[in-house]
């Protein structure tokens, strides 16, 4: 179930928190109120963000799940975190590990090569 939100204002906070509604899914928005905004320009200023430049993004969503089911010795060993990327070309690695011993960094680096 989709949590309902009213938004009073669409300046600068309303329309970020608009827009990170919008993005998360969560969040169903049913009313935007400002007295002070015509309509059409709250739409353009939705669309055309003279801060944050144009709505256009992507997610990139964690697979560690899906991993764990089909190789099952690592299930439950992976965790995942969504990321908001301005561009779909992109790779990321997030590592996150207990290690029996202290190490450098660049040796780290070296066996996960």
């Amino acid at each position: 179930m989709m949590v309902k939100v009213r938004v009073k204002g669409f300046g600068r906070i309303g329309s970020l928190v608009v827009r990170a509604a919008f993005q998360s899914g969560k969040v169903d928005i049913v009313a935007i109120n400002d007295p002070f905004i015509d309509f059409n320009y709250m739409v353009y200023m939705f669309q055309y963000d003279s801060t944050h430049g144009k709505f256009n993004s992507a997610n990139i969503i964690p697979a560690a799940k899906a991993v764990g089911k089909i190789i099952p010795e690592l299930n439950g060993k992976l965790t995942g975190m969504a990321f908001h990327v301005p561009t779909h070309n992109m790779s990321i690695v997030d590592l996150t590990c207990c290690l029996e011993k202290a190490d450098k960094y660049n040796e780290i680096k070296k066996v996960v090569k």
